[in-house]
């Protein structure tokens, strides 16, 4: 039975392989092109206003639920991060490989 099955190490070494495979995609998407329905400058600015004090949802107006703020929040507190475009694209590459790794490790 133990040939059948693959081993943790392996499955590591697997899921690192992908992941590593996968940045050269994530980072050619996330920074060659602009698509029209993008929103990531609306984002940027209601992020800096909450880091700056301001209430969401009473004194910064957003259609997106709290999810996204506390994540960016508490990375950028955390590690005295800005608000930039690249540091936001950056995050969202770190979170589509998080996603894509945390489902295929459910699978």
């Amino acid at each position: 039975m133990e040939n059948i099955s693959i081993s943790t190490r392996r499955m590591t070494a697997l899921f690192a392989l992908a992941a590593l495979l996968a940045c050269p995609i994530v980072f050619f998407t996330m920074y060659t092109g602009f698509s029209y329905w993008d929103d990531e400058g609306y984002l940027m600015i209601t992020v800096s206003h909450v880091l700056e004090g301001k209430k969401l949802f009473d004194e910064v107006y957003t259609g997106y639920g709290p999810a996204y703020y506390i994540l960016h929040l508490t990375w950028q507190k955390m590690l005295h991060l800005p608000v930039t475009h690249d540091l936001t694209r950056a995050l969202a590459g770190l979170q589509w490989l998080l996603a894509a790794g945390l489902l295929g490790l459910a699978v």
